[in-house]
């Protein structure tokens, strides 16, 4: 690739895509649980806790400087080396190209990037009465569209799992790929799973490209971009067993010359960077999809627990966070015997990319105060985030949610 950012972002073929492997402990651990769930025993104990400190969770203001949200523009260039031959054809193969999108990979965000940043329109979803009414009136817009491109971010949203709730995606789905525009459309991997066995839509469309799951050295270099500070200078992470710097690829060794290092590193000293087992963990653990990795990476931060005010202003102030060990981290866990309604919200949510709370009774017959309780239970469990009245799986919580809906046999993606 071009430059050392390319390199980290990658838009491969469906068939290449690799996800992380995750450490034999880590899934060994994970069978042990599964098995110990289905007895209704407790979770199983993580690493013993080393040492005598005590840990309190990093202020968020710190963590927003530290491990800001990643930065999708950062993969534009990545996506139009991906689709240079077919953007730059006039009769291309296909004249609509498909992304699948992974929950919480940042395909969609990546695609609406790459739109702004080439004048590319995008097209807005459907209301909900226009995918009722089957999306005629919807659809016309794209008879007027006098550009060659168009994107259209995010097709789970022009569909509901209703009676009347699939004939406009089916539509558009021929329609773009009839042509006469290039079409680029991204589709969350949970929905393309159920429009292909509601619809065969890929026989329409197969999904084409996809971004390359984060490995442990990709998330490396992201994490140490993600902690250089606009002055210059880096966040440093330390280990909470022995204080030994924890180094991210591209961050300046050793330690700066400040009053919070003098007082706080103490005997740390540069470690060696070795194999990051840490990062090993969550790669595998998140499955490769950056914002969920980013998620368990800021759950892993942590400072000392302060005994004065002069000394807590000096830990949320400086430039130095600790890292828990993988045992150590306290992440969301579904209850073994959680309600069906619960499965069924959280199985709706996934497949349609997020809903509103009064959508949910259209797409489950579930009465809707069952559902309005179910929401809150699972966002209680941290298993749910909620933006502008759309409920959606959290990304720290989507590693159990597919484990569990996969173990009760529900329909699940390939990713």
């Amino acid at each position: 690739m071009a430059d050392d950012t390319r390199s980290i972002w990658e838009f491969v073929p469906i068939e290449n895509y690799q996800k992380p492997t995750e450490p034999a402990t880590q899934a060994v651990r994970k069978g042990l649980r599964g098995w110990w769930d289905r007895l209704g025993g407790r979770a199983l104990s993580g690493d013993a806790v080393e040492g005598t400190r005590k840990w309190r969770p990093a202020p968020d203001e710190l963590l927003d400087e530290a491990v800001p949200a990643p930065k999708w523009h950062d993969a534009t260039g990545a996506l139009t080396d991906a689709l240079e031959d077919w953007w730059e054809a006039e009769q291309p193969a296909v004249a609509a190209q498909l992304l699948l999108a992974p929950p919480h990979s940042g395909v969609s965000e990546i695609a609406i990037c790459w739109a702004k940043r080439n004048n590319v329109p995008l097209v807005k979803p459907p209301s909900t009465a226009d995918i009722l009414a089957g999306g005629a009136e919807w659809l016309s817009q794209f008879d007027n569209c006098d550009k060659s491109t168009v994107v259209v971010p995010k097709l789970e949203r022009c569909y509901l799992r209703h009676y009347d709730g699939l004939a406009l995606v089916r539509r558009l789905i021929e329609r773009m790929a009839a042509g006469p525009h290039h079409c680029l459309l991204t589709c969350d991997s949970w929905a393309w799973a159920f429009l292909r066995r509601a619809l065969a839509i890929d026989t329409l469309l197969p999904a084409s490209l996809t971004l390359q799951a984060f490995d442990e050295s990709r998330l490396e270099h992201e994490l140490g971009a993600l902690a250089r500070r606009d002055d210059g200078t880096d966040v440093q992470f330390l280990h909470t067993s022995n204080d030994k710097q924890f180094p991210l690829s591209g961050q300046t060794q050793g330690f700066h010359n400040t009053s919070a290092t003098k007082t706080l590193a103490r005997d740390g000293a540069a470690g060696q960077r070795g194999n990051n087992t840490h990062l090993k963990h969550i790669a595998g653990y998140s499955r490769g999809l950056l914002k969920v990795a980013w998620s368990v990476w800021r759950r892993s931060l942590a400072l000392p627990s302060a005994e004065t005010e002069q000394e807590s202003a000096l830990l949320d102030g400086g430039h130095l966070l600790w890292v828990k060990p993988w045992g150590q981290l306290d992440l969301p866990k579904l209850p073994p015997h959680c309600a069906e309604s619960d499965l069924l919200v959280l199985h709706a949510l996934l497949v349609h990319g997020g809903l509103h709370p009064d959508l949910l009774p259209i797409v489950l017959s579930l009465y809707p105060p069952d559902t309005i309780q179910s929401l809150h239970r699972l966002h209680g469990w941290q298993l749910l985030s909620e933006q502008e009245g759309r409920w959606e799986v959290s990304a720290l919580g989507y590693p159990e949610v597919r484990r569990m809906l996969k173990t009760e046999g529900y329909l699940v993606d390939d990713c």
